[in-house]
């Protein structure tokens, strides 16, 4: 696995890259506060027959911020470009939590690139509870950083065993977390309060996959279920004792349908 910075226009995009470029390809989209380390187990899971690429979000990670404010359209035209730039033929998308929106977006402008969709953790649109908190959360790290924030996301993002049987994990991205950029994370912040790619469902040519965990409080069972039930063909999978972070609390039962569903894509 390496790791290297991608320029495209004004944009330096961090990019964690596995897998022969000849393979087929998958893009991770890592969801608020998070980067492309959230899918490092899967890049190398996968990397025997993908070539998969797993950027930092601008504004987040190792990825500064341009010029241009944070929004979903300006991230998706800068993943269109590093498809364009960095793979051949066909491409799958994965989108966690607001990552699935930005995956819409980035079907929508070039969707005869795209030949499946997984989503983790992700809805077309936040629900109301979270478009809320996303603008308290943004008012928060713009007036104290985000070393107060960052204590208060594991609780709403990790199922309880989680907490409990997995500490190390909890704390490495409580750590990573509070060591963001906080105007990115702001910006993106509200960016998710804001985002909606509800109008791109219909226009859904590709397999999906719709994947959640028991405990999200994001993307609950219920609301996950209805959105899979809107795309035809749609895969649903529900894992048990798991919150919004299934790549590291069911790890490899995350891999096992991820790579499942996408084999012979």
């Amino acid at each position: 696995m390496s790791s290297d910075f991608v320029n495209l226009g004004d944009q330096r995009l961090f990019v964690d890259e596995a897998g022969d470029p000849s393979h087929p390809s998958l893009l991770c989209i890592h969801g608020l506060g998070g980067g492309g380390y959230f899918f490092s187990s899967l890049a190398r899971a996968m990397q025997a027959t993908r070539h998969v690429l797993c950027p930092d979000m601008p504004g987040s990670g190792l990825s500064p911020r341009s010029r241009e404010p944070i929004t979903f359209d300006y991230v998706a035209d800068v993943l269109a470009e590093l498809i364009d730039r960095k793979t051949t033929g066909h491409v799958a998308l994965l989108g966690h939590s607001m990552g699935a929106i930005i995956a819409l977006k980035v079907y929508d402008r070039i969707p005869s690139r795209i030949n499946s969709l997984v989503f983790v953790g992700g809805l077309p649109a936040p629900l109301p509870d979270a478009r809320t908190r996303q603008r308290e959360r943004a008012a928060l790290v713009r007036s104290k950083g985000m070393l107060p924030v960052a204590p208060t996301i594991p609780p709403i993002v990790f199922a309880q065993r989680s907490l409990s049987e997995m500490p190390d994990k909890v704390a490495m991205f409580q750590r990573l977390l509070a060591t963001s950029d906080a105007e990115g994370y702001a910006q993106t912040a509200i960016a998710l309060a804001e985002g909606s790619a509800e109008n791109v469902v219909s226009k859904i040519k590709v397999p999906c996959l719709c994947l959640t965990g028991e405990e999200d409080r994001y993307a609950p069972p219920a609301a996950v279920r209805a959105f899979a039930q809107s795309i035809p063909g749609a895969v649903y999978h529900e894992l048990p004792q798991c919150g919004h972070m299934p790549f590291f609390e069911s790890r490899e039962s995350f891999e096992q349908i991820v790579r499942g569903f996408l084999l012979d894509r």
